[in-house]
């Protein structure tokens, strides 16, 4: 085995004692020719290892593993929508900025999108005005339209 792989084994499987024994007698084998590895061996159990051993156990209170096992045993599977109903709560609860962003970004696209619709209206508003205009100047009774002056009679 080359050195990384002896060096992962050191931080995983070899420090809690679970190689079976054919890979404990190659990493043992290794340390033993390596001085590299064997630093570092000792370096790992100096500091993550030997502070465990020292700590001194605490028995938690039975209330608190009561708890514990209720949490394990109470959890259920998530349905797969679940992670994507998460991924959308940033559009339920935005941030200011992104809402007022978001609204921003609302209305540009309504104006664009609708634009020629209003457009539309107004030309046909003013249009009917002008119809209603000239409807009202034949209303006199007369089937002739008086402009008032000679020129508009004229053009007109």
């Amino acid at each position: 085995m080359n050195c990384e792989k002896i060096k992962e084994l050191i931080l995983t499987d070899f420090s809690d004692n679970r190689l079976d024994e054919k890979v404990k007698k190659q990493v043992n084998a290794h340390l033993s020719s390596c001085a590299g590895c064997r630093e570092f061996a000792q370096s790992v159990n100096k500091i993550a290892i030997d502070p465990l051993k020292r700590a001194e156990q605490e028995n938690p209170p039975d209330y608190l593993w009561y708890r514990i096992k209720e949490r394990i045993g109470g959890e259920k599977p998530q349905p797969a929508l679940s992670g994507v109903l998460q991924n959308l709560q940033v559009f339920f609860h935005p941030k200011p900025a992104f809402a007022l962003a978001s609204i921003a970004v609302v209305v540009i696209i309504a104006s664009v999108l609708f634009r020629p619709y209003l457009r539309g209206k107004e030309i046909n508003l003013y249009l009917n005005e002008q119809m209603d205009f000239v409807s009202s100047l034949g209303q006199n009774g007369s089937s002739e339209i008086n402009f008032g002056t000679s020129i508009e009679e004229f053009l007109l």
